[in-house]
């Protein structure tokens, strides 16, 4: 099962880091997207797949979780609209006060 985080702050990065540590998912099964290099750069070192693009980063993965600031929100996922593939990916928002059914209104629509 591979895992994508967009967004690898606070919240993302311990989301990472949790999954890091435990035993069900391998380091080479998850990736890390943000745009700060030392941020992607920590993770890395990690053992673990970082990059600056959320597209690459959403490309393939059977979760993506989206772990970015509430205004950020619509921005990312219009970002990752065309390559996610709702059919075989799970979509996971992570984003204080963004309610669900704007996200599925303005982003899982074809």
């Amino acid at each position: 099962m591979k895992i994508s985080i967009i967004g690898a702050g606070a919240m993302g990065g311990a989301i990472a880091e949790g999954l890091i540590k435990g035993d069900y998912i391998q380091n080479e099964d998850i990736c890390v997207s943000d745009p700060v290099r030392q941020t992607r750069d920590k993770f890395a070192n990690m053992g673990i797949t970082a990059t600056p693009s959320n597209q690459l980063a959403a490309q393939g993965a059977d979760i993506v979780c989206v772990v970015v600031k509430p205004w950020l929100v619509e921005q990312v996922l219009k970002s990752i609209k065309d390559v996610l593939d709702y059919d075989k990916q799970t979509l996971v928002v992570v984003a204080a006060g963004v309610k669900s059914e704007s996200i599925k209104e303005r982003n899982c629509s074809r």
